[in-house]
């Protein structure tokens, strides 16, 4: 079966590489987004898709626009279309174009957590449980009907990071017997009911900002461990950012918000519902410095 798939990063990688495997599949292009700049050096990165498709010697297109990938797509004879975290909707003209269908591969049990960030929003509200789901795609964002869904266990204490590395490990491992099912006719999609949806929208670097005076235990740790790759959680002291890393749950607590030491050094931030151990944090402009080390000079 011939493949064009689309994706940008790493849980796209893994899924892509599971049908590099299979002698089912000959992938006759990958699409991925352009080159950007990342980081305080704005030093020019290629996706790890791209990363990838290259080093098995596979034909790599990066359309700038939907105008533009139309183009490089339009005349590409393909079974199927599958998308994994591409990061641009595909129009109905593109819909169209696969001899089969387009498939695209979800880390969230639809029709919960449409949208681009779903295994951010599963860790932010303490789920118990995620998936995957293979859906047809259709215009609307992650509407489409369902031909798999797969659920899994979330970990206590998981942190997205780790959630994304097994959630793309079971998609790689289902999603070509998908492909080989819907082509013989044995799945049939299923519709979502739109009444259950709910949508989470692509994470900004504010996200990651706490509100001492709002925020309780249990959001804050949820957040650290939504967040721990990036944006980072923080909160501003006297104007700088204070990124905050390998945090604990605690049985303490303080009088007032912010930051506190016990009496054997460690370094606690202060909450409305109790205290959390801080074990090492990051002030803007400087280097990462464990807690109890900042704690010296309180």
């Amino acid at each position: 079966m011939k493949v064009v798939f689309f994706g940008t990063p790493q849980f796209a990688a893994t899924c892509l590489e599971a049908l590099v495997d299979d002698s089912r599949f000959e992938i006759v292009a990958v699409v991925t987004q352009p080159d950007r700049k990342v980081g305080r050096k704005q030093v020019l990165t290629a996706p790890v898709v791209k990363e990838v498709a290259e080093s098995v010697g596979l034909k790599v297109l990066q359309p700038a626009s939907r105008q533009e990938l139309y183009d490089m797509v339009k005349d590409v004879s393909a079974d199927f279309f599958v998308v994994v975290a591409y990061g641009m909707i595909l129009e109905q003209r593109i819909l169209k174009l696969p001899k089969i269908d387009c498939i695209n591969v979800h880390g969230s049990l639809l029709p919960r957590y449409r949208g681009a960030s779903p295994i951010h929003e599963a860790i932010l509200n303490n789920d118990s449980e995620t998936g995957v789901s293979i859906m047809k795609m259709e215009e609307g964002l992650d509407s489409g009907p369902v031909y798999l869904l797969k659920r899994m266990l979330i970990e206590p204490n998981e942190t997205a990071d780790s959630l994304m590395v097994r959630m793309a490990m079971l998609a790689g491992a289902i999603l070509p017997n998908v492909l080989e099912d819907v082509s013989g006719g044995l799945l049939s999609p299923i519709a979502q009911n739109d009444n259950l949806a709910s949508y989470c929208r692509k994470i900004s670097r504010t996200d990651g900002e706490l509100n001492l005076e709002k925020d309780k235990k249990e959001r804050v740790l949820s957040m650290y461990r939504a967040y721990s790759s990036w944006p980072g959680v923080y909160f501003f002291l006297d104007g700088k950012r204070v990124k905050l890393f390998d945090l604990e749950d605690s049985e303490l607590s303080f009088e007032k918000r912010g930051f506190h030491k016990d009496d054997v050094g460690d370094l606690y931030l202060s909450l409305n519902d109790g205290a959390i151990k801080v074990n090492l944090l990051q002030i803007e402009g400087k280097g990462k410095i464990s807690g109890q080390e900042f704690a010296r000079n309180l």
